[in-house]
């Protein structure tokens, strides 16, 4: 889990960075075994910029 983890948090990062934000806390649900291989992350914004912005990933 912590390789994948740590591709998804710096996917995070890098996905419409601000430089008076920091990523405060993720979470992870892992619902059945992470495959090995090729994989592509896809980060998208679901609640824009505010105090409590939101973000998911689909892979």
């Amino acid at each position: 889990m912590a390789p994948a983890s740590g591709l998804m948090a710096d996917s995070l990062e890098r996905h419409e960075p601000r430089t008076d934000m920091r990523m405060a806390r993720l979470s992870y649900e892992i619902l059945g075994l992470i495959p090995g291989g090729g994989f592509h992350i896809e980060t998208t914004t679901l609640r824009p910029a505010g105090p409590s912005s939101s973000c998911r990933q689909n892979w």
